[in-house]
């Protein structure tokens, strides 16, 4: 029983060699992901920045990142954001927005109707 337990402890607590950290590429392809608008990715990659994995930690872009999943209805990315807004000054908290915003990429004008174009009769 003890020879059980031991083997399990070890394979919990010592890393295996084939079980490397994901490669670069990887990284770049869900960030890519999430800059055409993958509300999954995004979350993910506010992961990354919030607790600093394979990059430093930056908060501020974590929570534009949460906040663009949490726009699409991704709930953790919500919960994550609201949390951590409660840590950062307003200034750095506005700073999230503007990136969000930029994130998000241009904004579409409005479709307006071409000349000529008849519009649709109104249903009665």
């Amino acid at each position: 029983m003890k020879r059980i337990l031991l083997t399990f402890i070890l394979l919990v607590t010592v890393p295996a060699p084939w079980a490397d950290e994901p490669s670069t590429l990887t990284l770049d392809l869900v960030k890519q992901a999430a800059e055409q608008g993958n509300a999954d990715a995004q979350y993910e990659v506010g992961t990354l920045y919030e607790f600093g994995y394979n990059r430093a930690k930056d908060n501020v872009t974590a929570l534009a990142w949460y906040m663009r999943a949490g726009a699409q209805g991704h709930v953790l990315a919500a919960k994550r954001s609201a949390k951590l807004e409660s840590r950062l000054t307003p200034a750095e908290v506005e700073t999230a927005r503007k990136l969000a915003e930029r994130l998000a990429g241009p904004k579409k004008p409005p479709e307006t109707a071409k000349p000529g174009a008849t519009l649709p009769k109104p249903m009665r």
